[in-house]
């Protein structure tokens, strides 16, 4: 028996690449000379079938060590197209440090037609191919994007290759990822502007940057910092191992942070700030009225309204939210499934009602809210959560001199005077405790669709992110 073996090490950490070896697939993605890969089964006995312009290498599963990392297999047909019979291969992979591994590729065979100085450098050369095809494809980060419309179970987790940022733009290594309703949105094809297939995602990551394109000034490679959402989705998305943004997306945020709190900032503050300090004018004596509270921008909008000194009045459909609410700063809860909105929201005002009201649901809803507005209240309407059409509640507008309006963050991020205001009020209220990010689930990335699931649940207690 003749015998062959290639030792190298790469820049992915041995429990990656072990996981796509014992897979036992994607040959035709790591080999130049093979052209399909299909496999039957799954551990110890799987079938491997290899499309060669020659023919077919039928390949089978022998043995799979998961404590050494090492499995082999033999080549089961006489017809292979390899001058080569009785072939047992084998790989192996030794864990070097958290980010490098050793991966050996190492097979014993008889030569078949020829002479062994003939087979060795050709098998070299594939095992070479091999490794070096592990490398290409597992050191190309983990992104997120989808290539239809629909439910969660459209995003998959892909591995593209790295990309350099270009003018103005800024690329991170993602730590964290904060999810939003507008990503749900525009996965589902229901959001402000229409994604173009295959599509990224996400408007909320922290990381460290890795690379800055030309033109870049005020940030710095090695900048721990989070995104803002300032860009559209058509062109950027944050879901993955990397991401790339324009410059004025990302600011640094507080030492004291997590990751996770990091990534989950800058949209729930700054939309409520813009909603309800920049436009609404929030003042000590001010009664605010916050639907669907128990958001993550719902959360925010409490504790802004808590450190303006206000009273805020919290909405949510179901009673086993309320004590959440309370514990987080409401003065108050009405459960709208089981109490009357209006009546209460006078009662907890004095019969005056509520002057600034903060909804993202809409639809037969907003009449309601109407109700129970102060006279001259204004009511930000930031999302449509409800499928519903919204009628205009024209008699209470006009009674009341109503303000409804329709807005959203992008009004405070696309102004630069706007978008410093609410950057400082938010390192502010980090810094002085009066503002708090609430986690309340981590996911991983490969678990993206759940996660998604689990927002379009509606358990939620605040921000759902995802550890990358």
């Amino acid at each position: 028996m003749t015998t062959v073996k290639v030792t190298k090490t790469i820049n992915v950490p041995a429990k990656i690449v072990w996981q796509k070896v014992k897979d036992f697939d994607d040959i035709d993605k790591l080999l130049s000379v093979v052209n399909t890969c299909s496999v039957e089964g799954s551990g110890v006995g799987a079938k491997r079938v290899c499309g060669l312009d020659q023919g077919e290498i039928i390949e089978t599963l022998t043995n799979l060590d998961e404590e050494n990392l090492s499995l082999s297999y033999s080549i089961d047909n006489d017809d292979v197209p390899l001058p080569v019979s009785n072939y047992l291969g084998t790989c192996s992979i030794k864990a070097l440090s958290d980010r490098k591994c050793e991966v050996s590729w190492s097979a014993s065979f008889t030569p078949k037609g020829v002479e062994e100085a003939e087979v060795i450098p050709m098998l070299e050369g594939i095992f070479s191919e091999l490794i070096d095809g592990l490398e290409s494809m597992l050191a190309m980060p983990k992104i997120i994007r989808f290539h239809e419309t629909g439910g969660a179970d459209v995003l998959k987790v892909e591995r593209l290759p790295l990309i350099k940022p270009g003018e103005g733009e800024v690329r991170l290594k993602v730590e964290a990822l904060g999810l939003n309703r507008a990503e749900i949105m525009f996965r589902e094809g229901q959001y402000l502007e229409d994604p173009v297939l295959p599509s990224r995602l996400g408007y909320e990551a922290s990381g460290i940057v890795d690379a800055v394109g030309p033109g870049i000034t005020e940030i710095q490679i090695g900048d721990r910092v989070s995104t803002i959402p300032g860009f559209s989705m058509v062109n950027y998305g944050v879901y993955g191992e990397s991401a790339i943004v324009p410059e004025n997306a990302v600011a640094q945020y507080p030492q004291n942070l997590s990751a996770s709190e990091g990534a989950a900032i800058w949209m729930q503050y700054i939309t409520a700030f813009g909603a309800l300090v920049e436009f609404g004018k929030l003042k000590e004596d001010d009664s605010v009225l916050i639907t669907a509270a128990s958001s993550s921008v719902g959360i925010a909008a409490i504790q802004i309204t808590k450190a303006a000194g206000a009273l805020a009045i919290a909405t949510t459909r179901g009673a086993d939210k309320k004590q959440f609410l309370l514990d987080v700063g409401a003065d108050h809860v009405i459960v709208t499934n089981e109490e009357n909105l209006v009546e209460k929201t006078l009662a907890f005002t004095d019969g005056k009602g509520a002057r600034l009201i903060f909804d993202p649901v809409a639809g037969p809803s907003l009449e309601k809210l109407a109700d129970a507005a102060a006279s001259g209240g204004i009511i930000f309407e930031y999302g449509a959560l409800s499928p519903e059409p919204t009628p205009f509640p024209l008699f209470s507008v006009l009674g009341k001199g109503l303000t409804i309006r329709g807005y959203t963050i992008f009004e405070i991020t696309a102004a630069p005077e706007k978008l410093a205001r609410a950057k400082q009020y938010v390192y502010d209220g980090l810094e002085s405790g009066a503002l708090k990010p609430i986690i309340d689930r981590a996911f991983s990335l490969d678990e993206i669709v759940e996660a998604h699931q689990y927002m379009e649940s509606n358990q939620q207690k605040g921000k759902i992110v995802v550890i990358v």
